[in-house]
């Protein structure tokens, strides 16, 4: 779903009304959020706007007492969206099934607190859920430079709310800063206003949306595009090794067989040698003999039910219920099996050992996923990159440049002022210093640790 928030600050200009204009005919919206239009909403106001796509009507928090701080507008190609809830400081409306909310956070502390009581309110509906808009705060001390520091307890109280309504940051790229006071030197202020968070649910139905800011003009606050990335699946998956492998019992022998070759060279050579056909190995031996982890647990859960119900028939038949005892031990060794290795995908290291979390880690997965994506490049012409082919020439051309061949010169001297005790390190202490590293961590590309080295 695309989606477009922008705190305008002032809709009656020109520049302003012919913006939008622009942002919608390329961007395309479904939902269009304006905050402080600061204009009086009339009947034809959005058909005077000449919005190509967009439906000539407007959900706003206008009152009789004055003007509304928040505007929404939809595209034509969705059905109206069903008002949730309409504050001074937010409009939630619920739009296939989803809830998005559209803030325009206050600026004293006191009023704050009633937009933090209507979201945990609006979190008990249990719906996947976006929030965006301008939070008028920063959430830490990194998120601003220049001017004031900011008070602890309004960041306190906001993390507070987004933690209680179990709301995740979505991925952000283009400008680090949302706003801008527009001034020089000293008096230059700059800090994060403007975001964008989803529940759990949303995720699962959006695993890629993001957002983006754009180039800050008109207004003071950069345009906020939201939407889903286009991820498009690996050409060449590359080899990534699981610690749930150490656990099957013809592993050990597989490595030990493939670690006999022979190959002629110093230490390295040939450890990097023997590893690299070992993996050959591995990927043969992952999918003819450990096989799909997740195909072998559909496989098994369906064993497990019917061999309850054979039981259940029969509970006097002791094969029977040792058929249905097998059966389930088989099933939890592979739901072992299958939450290692989303554990080892999440990277999440603080849980406790063997503990069963699969939801926990398959969020953390997907936020990684996309974290990590690169879905553009700024090439150096200027221009932006989306294919997976066009962002792979920017990167290897790039790398290329930075670790071609260049002359250097080397100071004859360099090591006559160090110490010569420190090139004698005891053998015990780089023992020492290697046995005391956490065996998985800093995983390499193809995700062995120092721990399979041990």
């Amino acid at each position: 779903m695309k989606i477009i928030y922008w705190n305008i600050i002032g809709l009656r200009r020109t520049k302003a009304a012919d913006k939008i204009r622009s942002l919608v005919n390329s961007f395309g919206p479904s939902l269009f959020w304006l905050a402080e239009p600061k204009i009086s909403v009339r009947k034809d106001i959005i058909k005077k706007l000449r919005l190509s796509g967009m439906k000539h009507l407007v959900i706003h928090n206008s009152s009789e007492s004055g003007k509304g701080n928040i505007w929404l507008l939809w595209s034509s190609s969705i059905s109206d969206p069903i008002l949730i809830s309409n504050t001074k400081q937010e409009i939630t409306v619920e739009v296939g099934g989803s809830l998005i909310t559209g803030v325009h956070v206050a600026s004293l502390a006191v009023d704050i607190r009633f937009l933090w009581d209507k979201m945990l309110e609006i979190n008990n509906q249990d719906k996947p859920w976006l929030v965006i808009g301008d939070f008028n705060d920063v959430l830490s001390i990194e998120e601003k430079k220049g001017g004031r520091s900011q008070l602890k307890i309004a960041m306190l109280e906001c993390n507070n709310c987004i933690q209680s309504c179990g709301l995740i940051q979505a991925p952000k790229s283009g400008l680090e800063f949302s706003w801008c006071n527009n001034r020089a030197g000293d008096k230059r202020n700059v800090c994060n206003l403007d975001r964008a968070f989803y529940n759990v649910k949303w995720l699962e139905l959006h695993p890629s949306w993001g957002y983006k800011f754009s180039v800050r003009g008109i207004s003071d606050h950069g345009v906020l595009y939201g939407a889903n990335a286009s991820i498009p699946k690996l050409l060449n998956v590359s080899f990534r090794a699981f610690k749930v492998w150490l656990e099957h019992e013809g592993f050990f022998n597989l490595v030990k067989e493939c670690w006999k070759n022979q190959v002629n060279g110093n230490p390295i050579f040939i450890f990097l040698h023997k590893l690299k056909g070992l993996k050959k190995v591995i990927i043969d031996w992952n999918w003819n003999v450990f096989g799909d982890i997740k195909k072998k647990l559909k496989k098994y859960e369906d064993a497990v039910l019917k061999a309850s119900l054979e039981s259940g028939r029969k509970p006097e038949d002791i094969a029977l219920l040792n058929k249905l005892v097998t059966a389930r031990g088989e099933q939890e060794i592979l739901n072992h099996q299958n939450n290692e290795m989303v554990r080892k995908k999440s990277r999440v290291k603080w849980m406790k050992e063997g503990a069963s979390h699969s939801k926990f880690f398959h969020v953390n997965m997907r936020i990684r996923q996309t974290q990590n994506s690169i879905v553009e490049l700024e090439n150096s012409e200027g221009s932006l990159i989306t294919s997976q082919q066009g962002i792979s020439n920017i990167l290897v051309s790039y790398f290329e440049e930075k670790f071609k061949y260049q002359e250097t010169h080397i100071v004859e001297n360099i090591f006559s002022v160090v110490p010569q005790e420190v090139f004698f390190l005891i053998a015990e202490e780089i023992k020492k210093a290697v046995f005391d590293m956490d065996p998985d961590s800093a995983p390499g590309p193809d995700g062995f640790t120092d721990g399979h080295g041990l």
